[in-house]
């Protein structure tokens, strides 16, 4: 996985980012964490789920594709997080493109591991 250089967390998060990345890194139970991430195939911009969805074996190749913009604590904070990165993007570009944003800022070293 590939963690946005100014990830968007919940403000109940903001303290145990290390920890939180620790944890997903080493494949550990996090309840109710949700990941927002860059969508990897299709037309969508960006996705959310559950972070336990990665502890499925189905799942566990996606990982490494993940590009990581927000960690939220709950579905609701998810869906708020992404109001809040679609208003950023917008004030940033005067466009909602926001897979497009991202990639080029993840070009320009704007990502970390």
């Amino acid at each position: 996985m590939q963690y946005y250089k100014e990830l968007y967390l919940s403000e109940a998060l903001c303290e145990k980012k290390a920890k939180i990345i620790w944890r997903l890194a080493h494949n550990k139970i996090q309840l109710h964490l949700y990941l927002i991430v860059l969508a990897v195939r299709g037309e969508n911009q960006l996705e959310f789920f559950d972070a336990a969805m990665f502890r499925q074996k189905e799942f566990s190749p996606q990982k490494d594709e993940c590009r990581v913009i927000g960690i939220a604590d709950s579905y609701e904070e998810a869906v708020g997080l992404v109001e809040q990165i679609t208003e950023d993007v917008l004030r940033k570009t005067g466009g909602v493109e926001l897979r497009e944003y991202f990639l080029k800022q993840m070009q320009d070293n704007e990502m970390t591991e």
